[in-house]
């Protein structure tokens, strides 16, 4: 998929989306703020609230995205890192 389209889908979702450049897309919500960059392998990163960690993994299963995600706390230690 584009990132185009995965920003849609994350629109769908109720995210808001809005272009982050020429090629890159911005969704928000209320417990993250998520860049979608990159060419060849999409990167979807950005600050997401904790106590939401496991609805986001939720709701990127639903879109059927493959993803691996990492959560890193205030001092940038990893807390827990999810593969699909």
């Amino acid at each position: 998929r584009s990132k185009e389209e995965i920003a849609k889908e994350f629109g769908a979702h109720g995210w808001w989306v809005t272009k982050a450049s020429w090629v890159d897309w911005e969704v928000t919500n209320d417990f993250s703020e998520l860049t979608i960059e990159g060419d060849h392998e999409i990167l979807i990163h950005g600050p997401v609230s904790p106590v939401h960690f496991r609805k986001l993994i939720e709701k990127m299963k639903e879109m059927g995205l493959s993803f691996s995600l990492e959560l890193y706390d205030d001092d940038k230690n990893l807390v827990e890192e999810i593969k699909n």
